[in-house]
């Protein structure tokens, strides 16, 4: 291709604002020299970080920014049209309608969060990630697992007839689904953990370190599968 060669001399340590705009597909490399400093050659380590035009996340993550974005704006349009008869009566609901309002509210809430999560992550361009947002994908990964948990929960109650046949369930039977759930909460938490961490596409170190990419792949596969296995022994 015709693409210009771009040249600059770095004095400084840290990233210099160097940058260099691909605006087309195709083979592209860098070199690097150092120049004898004293008579002697200068030895250093330099990071070269092939950033997406779209942003730090993978493509196949980019469609869920416009997903969730809309999600929330119909979950928010949904919740409001459901929480009109709900209040209207409120005096009439039973304690099961209250809890799935209530679940409503926090999945509209957690949607939002999600989608705002997928944003910064995206539009984060330092690593390794700063403590905010390692904070706020624990944090969002604790809502997706109550979430899902909680979902599994109300689907179990449900089932056995609470609310509906039965006012209250046995206590033994109440207090099994409880540990269910809550063992399935931990484990979400941690594959939420693990999928939300793993999105950013930024390297540890340099790109070129072909061995240390196929490591890690071989690692996060490994974590995945043995976060996958406890949750699939609970589903069944």
């Amino acid at each position: 291709s015709n693409a210009p060669i771009k040249t600059d001399v770095l004095t400084e340590l840290g990233t210099n604002d160097f940058s260099y705009l691909i605006p087309i597909t195709g083979y592209y490399c860098v070199a690097a020299i150092n120049p004898p400093f004293e008579g002697e050659h200068n030895n250093f380590e330099m990071i070269v970080n092939f950033h997406n035009a779209y942003g730090s996340l993978p493509a196949s993550q980019i469609p869920l920014l416009s997903l969730y974005g809309l999600l929330g704006v119909v979950y928010a349009v949904c919740l409001f049209i459901y929480l009109f008869p709900v209040f209207k009566h409120r005096s009439e609901l039973l304690l099961l309608q209250k809890y799935l309002a209530g679940f409503f509210v926090f999945l509209t809430i957690e949607d939002i969060l999600t989608w705002s999560l997928y944003e910064i992550q995206n539009n984060n361009k330092k690593y390794p990630l700063p403590g905010g947002i390692q904070f706020y994908i624990v944090f969002v990964s604790i809502l997706n697992a109550f979430k899902i948990s909680f979902s599994l929960f109300l689907l179990l109650v449900i089932s056995l007839g609470y609310g509906i046949v039965y006012t209250k369930l046995p206590r033994k039977v109440m207090n099994v689904c409880k540990i269910i759930c809550g063992l399935h909460f931990l484990f979400s938490a941690a594959a939420a953990w693990f999928s939300y961490h793993a999105s950013q596409s930024q390297p540890i170190g340099s790109t070129t370190s072909t061995g240390r990419a196929s490591d890690g792949f071989d690692t996060d596969s490994i974590i995945g599968i043995l976060i996958s296995i406890p949750m699939m022994i609970l589903f069944m």
